[in-house]
């Protein structure tokens, strides 16, 4: 007799393997950049850092914008014009082309993950 799954755990049959049903990620992700792509562009780099090298596992990338202000806070607001992007299997990187800037000069560029 095999247990099922332990509460907080899946697979399809219930039954072992079971694995988390969501990626864990166990450090925030790393961006980069701005970096030259070819002759005339830039961006900026996400790369989601996680242990696991699962093909299922799936992760929604969102840009956000921090103004700095003069007290040096940030309001992490994601622009809704940008399309989030989905990145999954062994590709862990998700990357803003600069052309996806305008209207946010003087920002800091950061990201949001859902796995």
């Amino acid at each position: 007799n095999v247990p099922p799954c332990p509460v907080g755990k899946w697979s399809n049959t219930s039954f072992p393997p079971c694995k988390d049903p969501f990626p864990l990620l166990e450090s925030p992700p790393l961006i980069s950049g701005p970096e030259i792509q070819g002759n005339n562009s830039f961006g900026f780099i996400c790369e989601v850092v996680c242990d696991e090298d699962d093909p299922d596992q799936r992760f929604e990338v969102a840009w956000t914008f921090n103004v700095l202000e003069v007290v040096w806070a940030f309001d992490g607001q994601q622009d809704t014009s940008l399309p989030s992007q989905i990145i999954s299997g062994a590709n862990r990187s998700a990357i803003l082309d600069g052309s996806y800037l305008k209207g946010h000069l003087n920002t800091m560029v950061g990201t949001s993950i859902i796995s």
